[in-house]
């Protein structure tokens, strides 16, 4: 599995529920070098493990601080991605997007309020919906 390195764009752009911090709201623990309690960080944050740190097949520029998304698999056939308000979608990530479908997933990218949906054909909005729905926590 890879591991972070630079990137801590979940300590902004995922919401957490043991340090309270609200989707868009950077984690009062989120330092320039990293996790400032990564040691002692909450098992919420050890366990989580954005799509990028377990994909062996995609470069660097998918790194989520690089291009912006963090991909979450959710169920079987759902892809979620939260793009950063201060991005916009571009042909890099569309081009992703158009890869997981490939593969038979139906994508989800939220921006903020805004939300870009990516079925397939056999997925209908309300299994979409209740796929992500049945997730504890939204991220």
């Amino acid at each position: 599995m890879r591991q972070c390195g630079e990137c801590t764009m979940c300590c902004t752009e995922l919401e957490t529920h043991d340090i309270p911090s609200a989707i868009g709201e950077t984690c009062k623990h989120c330092t320039v070098d990293g996790c400032g309690i990564h040691k002692t960080r909450p098992k919420e944050c050890r366990d989580y493990q954005c799509m990028w740190t377990q994909m062996k097949v995609v470069g660097d520029e998918l790194r989520p601080d690089k291009c912006g998304v963090i991909f979450d698999r959710i169920g079987e056939d759902v892809i979620t991605g939260r793009l950063s308000e201060s991005k916009d979608m571009t042909p890099f990530i569309e081009g992703q997007v158009a890869s997981f479908m490939k593969e038979g997933f139906s994508v989800v990218v939220f921006h903020g309020a805004k939300h870009f949906a990516y079925l397939q054909d056999e997925h209908d909005k309300e299994h979409v919906t209740g796929v992500i729905s049945d997730r504890s926590k939204l991220h």
